[in-house]
């Protein structure tokens, strides 16, 4: 059974067994590399960096299908 804040009900059930994973994934692999690099357009002397990041992901209990990697605001899919 399903509510929304609108007090909406919705019965519903699934044929398949629902599986719950209780292990996290194990990252292996991680290497991150920063770049910086002169954007000095205006001649303020401006620099930026470049965040290159791979890494290995696995989950035997669960079989992901993806892992993202964010980074302040900017979220990378691996």
């Amino acid at each position: 059974m399903a509510e929304n804040h609108a007090g909406l009900k919705r019965s519903f059930q699934n044929s398949s067994p629902v599986k719950i994973d209780h292990t996290p994934p194990v990252v292996k692999a991680l290497e991150v590399n920063v770049k910086e690099m002169d954007v000095n357009e205006t001649e303020m002397g401006l620099t930026r960096e470049k965040i290159f990041a791979t890494w290995s992901v696995s989950d035997v209990e669960s079989d992901i299908q993806y892992c993202t990697c964010s980074i302040g605001k900017i979220v990378v899919i691996s």
